[in-house]
């Protein structure tokens, strides 16, 4: 997930002063809200940052979605073969999208070789992707995706 430094932000919105007790403990304070409005109004981002912010922020998955790996994973050249002749599905609880040369899967960031742009594209707005020998590039992103259960062959 994307996150402003620390430098940024820790030392103005959470000062002691912002942090008194509350007669609702639940109730986010005003008083920071402020804070937090006047801190992020001092960020200037490019496009590329909102784009990364945006791909990672939409799609984190929330903390109660849990990936199935594998329980006999594949060797790697067996998940090769079976990509070439099954291709590729997303898993269930996975999110994916892209922007440029970037996509995003469960709020992780990657470049997409530019050998496999157009099949991780289809993956994304598919959430399949056809049978296809892959460069070794993607065949490592695709098998690493996986070994984590975000995606299935």
């Amino acid at each position: 997930a994307y996150e402003i430094p620390k430098r940024d932000w820790s030392s103005d919105v959470c000062s002691s002063d912002l942090l008194q007790p509350q007669r609702h403990v639940g109730q986010l304070p005003q008083d920071m809200v402020r804070e937090f409005e006047r801190v992020l109004s001092r960020v200037k981002w490019s496009s590329r940052e909102v784009a990364r912010f945006a791909g990672s922020f939409l799609t984190e998955t929330k903390a109660h979605v849990v990936f199935r790996r594998p329980p006999r994973p594949l060797p790697a050249a067996a998940f090769a073969r079976r990509v070439a002749s099954h291709g590729l599905k997303l898993a269930l609880p996975s999110r994916m999208l892209f922007h440029g040369r970037t996509v995003f899967i469960n709020g992780e960031t990657h470049t997409m070789p530019s050998a496999a742009k157009a099949w991780l594209m289809q993956l994304a707005d598919h959430r399949a992707a056809p049978p296809r020998e892959l460069d070794t590039q993607t065949l490592r992103l695709a098998r690493e995706w996986y070994l984590a259960g975000y995606v299935s062959v």
